[in-house]
């Protein structure tokens, strides 16, 4: 990145030095360096698209590895329910086996279940639910495109950088 900012100072210099106020070229030697310059920064700046193309090769593999181990994990999780819902109807709670790989006991827990026939979520008092409550940032946006004003919000164009 230094030899980005050196190479924009040379850049800036030889085109001072090899054009006058006119637009006319006093010195074909600066204008050569500038030019030099301009291809030296511009193959800098394709090296690096190129690395950020391979970054983001990279992260997309990174992001499916993790689906499919994903999809793994979600399998051997319910491989394993399976298998302990099969020893549990085949042993009587409290009924304990182990021997020198393994141990099979019981413990206690407590859960809560909410019946089917409770009133939903939103009818009852608040103490009993969550609530997350956060902008529709897809709603506000065809509002203010449509032209309602909203004092707190605006569109923001931005220009985005695009490698192929």
């Amino acid at each position: 990145m230094n030899k980005i900012f050196k190479l924009n100072n040379i850049i800036e210099t030889a085109l001072e030095n090899a054009i006058d106020e006119t637009g006319e070229i006093v010195n074909e030697q600066a204008l050569c360096l500038w030019e030099n310059a301009v291809e030296s920064k511009n193959e800098i700046l394709l090296s690096i698209a190129c690395e950020v193309k391979n970054i983001e090769a990279e992260s997309e593999a990174l992001k499916n590895t993790i689906e499919t181990l994903s999809e793994r994990k979600k399998i051997a999780e319910n491989k394993i329910k399976r298998i302990k819902a099969f020893l549990t109807l085949q042993l009587k709670p409290g009924d304990k086996l182990k021997d020198e790989r393994v141990q099979i006991g019981w413990r206690k827990s407590v859960a809560t279940v909410i019946d089917k026939s409770a009133p939903a979520p939103e009818k009852v008092d608040p103490k009993y639910t969550k609530t997350k409550i956060e902008f529709s940032l897809t709603q506000i946006k065809e509002l203010l495109e449509a032209g309602d004003e909203i004092s707190w919000a605006k569109l923001q164009e931005n220009q985005n950088i695009q490698i192929k």
